[in-house]
C-alpha cells in the first residue's frame, strides 16, 4: 500500500510494497508510482487511473507494475481517493501480486486447449470407426442376402 498526497507523491508505503517491489521508504518519498513502479505501455492507462480518481472513483483493475529491477509482475491494483472536508487530500494505492495467479490461468486455457483438441481428434477417430463398423455389417448383411 502507498499513501500519496494531492500531487501524486508517496509519502508513505507498508512492508508489502516495499517487499512486493523491492524499494525502501527512503527511496520512494516524494516520488510517483508513475517514477518508480508504472512500465512504459502502461502510462496512458496509469494516468487514465488518477484521473478517475481524481473525480472522486474507486479503481480496481488488473493490470502490470514493475519492481525496482525492472521486472514486471501482474498486479490487481486498486486505487481510491481521500476525501476530508470535500476536498481530495490525496489517495491510497493498493497492489496485490497476482503473477502466481495470472500464470496458473494462463496454463488452465492452454490446458483446456489441449483437452479440447484431443476431444476433438478422438471424436473423429470414434466416427471413423462407426463408419468402417457401418460399412462392415453392411457388407455382412449382402453376403447373408446373398446366400
Amino acid at each position: 500500500m502507498a499513501l500519496l498526497n494531492d500531487k501524486e507523491e508517496i509519502t508513505h508505503i507498508n512492508t508489502t510494497f516495499e517487499k512486493t517491489f523491492q524499494f525502501t521508504p527512503d527511496e520512494v518519498r516524494g516520488k510517483t508510482l508513475l517514477d518508480l513502479i508504472v512500465p512504459v505501455k502502461c502510462i496512458s492507462e496509469h494516468k487514465g487511473i488518477i484521473r478517475k480518481v481524481e473525480n472522486g472513483e474507486f479503481v480496481q483493475l488488473e493490470t502490470i507494475r514493475k519492481r525496482k529491477d525492472n521486472k514486471n509482475i501482474d498486479v490487481l491494483a486498486v486505487k481510491f481517493p481521500i476525501i476530508i472536508k470535500e476536498r481530495m487530500k490525496g489517495s491510497y494505492a493498493i497492489y496485490l501480486d497476482i503473477s502466481a495467479e495470472i500464470k496458473l490461468r494462463k496454463e488452465l486455457i492452454e490446458l483446456q486447449g489441449k483437452l479440447e483438441n484431443r476431444v476433438k481428434e478422438r471424436t473423429k477417430e470414434l466416427e471413423l470407426a462407426y463408419d468402417r463398423l457401418a460399412e462392415f455389417i453392411d457388407e455382412l448383411e449382402e453376403v447373408n442376402r446373398s446366400k
